[in-house]
């Protein structure tokens, strides 16, 4: 079966930031592949800084303020 567009990678990032509010989280932080920036910027994080390289792909911190 091929899970592409059925909008998965969104909704495990909601349950993420659900359980991290249960947890009392105010800030989320993650390294994002250069490719997935928009994908996390549509979600709410920000860049926090220069890229860098991970495993020879290009990456940047990203971060969120949770209500």
């Amino acid at each position: 079966m091929d899970f592409r567009k059925m909008n998965l990678g969104h909704e495990l990032m909601l349950e993420i930031e659900r359980f991290a509010r249960t947890k009392k989280f105010n800030t989320l932080m993650l390294d994002a592949q250069d490719h997935a920036l928009t994908f996390y910027e549509k979600l709410g994080y920000q860049v926090e800084g220069e890229g860098f390289m991970d495993a020879g792909i290009p990456h940047h911190l990203m971060s969120k303020k949770l209500d």
